[in-house]
């Protein structure tokens, strides 16, 4: 949460299931910095108010017989279904950024530049599974005090087995 503050509070202000006075509570047990926090809470909630305000219109023109009502209402569901689908799309759209073993096998035998990078255990590593050809070995227990190491590959692309 500390290190990845602001997409922590941007996903939990995204998920409706998620009751906002707990989780106000909280983020604010945590070390994320306030102005991190009201931003990105403002950003991300803007959305979910606009359809729910949006909804409450349509739903006002629907009780008092406007014209257009019925279009007003399809539109406000349709935010809200929007709004209610985000979780699921954000998801599609990260696994979408995932390199599948046969990609990646491709990009090897085509000499690409790209740092592969096992987290595995040692074990793990020289075990059944082996491992891959020029890849760089830094367990995940240790990753956090030997990222140092990864500074020279900050302009390739790294995968991470």
């Amino acid at each position: 949460v500390e290190n990845e503050g602001w997409r922590f509070v941007a996903f939990v202000r995204l998920v409706p299931l998620f009751p906002f006075n707990l989780l106000n509570y909280a983020l604010g047990l945590t070390k994320i910095p306030l102005r991190t926090y009201v931003i990105t809470s403002f950003i991300c909630m803007l959305p979910g108010a606009a359809g729910y305000a949006y909804l409450g219109y349509a739903g006002r023109e629907a009780i008092l017989g406007a014209e257009n009502w019925v279009a007003k209402g399809l539109i406000a569901v349709g935010v809200l279904a929007v709004l209610i689908l985000l979780p699921i799309m954000i998801r599609h759209w990260r696994r979408n950024r995932m390199l599948a073993p046969r990609n990646l096998s491709e990009w090897l035998q085509a000499g690409t530049d790209v740092l592969v990078l096992d987290v595995r255990t040692s074990e793990e590593y020289r075990g059944p599974l082996g491992h891959i050809e020029s890849s760089t070995l830094i367990p995940i227990d240790d990753l956090e005090n030997r990222v140092g190491e990864l500074e020279p590959f900050k302009e390739r692309p790294i995968v991470v087995v």
